[in-house]
């Protein structure tokens, strides 16, 4: 399968500066991420549920880091479409459901993740809105 130009930048892979950027050394809390994520990409779902995993339970996942991982979840369903990536999310706890959706969310631009964009994955965790005035 071809993969879009666009793509692949989004999720880091054609663009070293970037990931490396979130991922300096080859193991953050003993998780190897770039690994994770070329497996993600060759849609492997041991991979994918490596990456839900480290986004709950990452202790170094902060700052720039933590923002580049959101994008990369964001890219990688969009990658793997709605359907398959919500079927291997809906079988991680709970708790896992709720940060990858939360991390997600983070990604969307004004007014937010609606319902009709990937509903399945979105369905998998309650959505806290932040109002946006008084």
């Amino acid at each position: 399968m071809n993969e879009h130009p666009k793509r692949a930048f989004a999720i880091g892979l054609a663009s070293p500066t970037r990931l490396a950027a979130f991922s300096r050394k080859v193991s953050l809390d003993g998780v190897d991420y770039r690994k994770l994520l070329r497996g993600a990409v060759a849609y492997d779902r041991a991979s994918l549920v490596g990456i839900f995993r480290y986004t709950a339970n990452g202790r170094r996942l902060m700052g720039e880091g933590a923002e580049t991982n959101c994008e990369i979840l964001h890219a990688l369903l969009e990658h793997w479409g709605d359907s398959r990536f919500a079927a291997v999310l809906s079988r991680e706890p709970k708790r896992v459901r709720k940060m990858v959706v939360a991390e997600i969310e983070y990604t969307w631009t004004y007014p937010g993740w609606k319902p009709s964009k990937f509903p399945k994955t979105y369905r998998l965790s309650p959505h806290e809105k932040v109002p946006t005035s008084p």
